[in-house]
């Protein structure tokens, strides 16, 4: 199983980031390692490729303030879109 951990920068909310470090740590702790997991450090520049949510099986997004215009135009709306 592939799956892509998105989470938020640190600078952007102190608070998201460190919810974010502590899911990224949390993931690795208990994530099989037969799976593949890949880490993204989300910013407003980050768009989500095709072939990365093709190639993906889980999304797991880690932080708070997910539903931003910026968020859901980069991130959300492609992977939704792909069904």
């Amino acid at each position: 199983m592939n799956i892509t951990y998105i989470k938020a920068p640190p600078k952007s909310n102190i608070g998201n980031g460190f919810f974010s470090d502590g899911g990224e740590y949390i993931i690795k702790k208990t994530i099989n390692p037969k799976h593949n997991v890949s880490i993204i450090t989300h910013n407003e520049s980050i768009k989500i490729s095709k072939e990365l949510i093709e190639q993906t099986d889980m999304f797991i997004l880690g932080w708070g303030c997910v539903l931003t215009e910026v968020n859901w135009n980069k991130l959300l709306y492609p992977i939704i879109n792909l069904n």
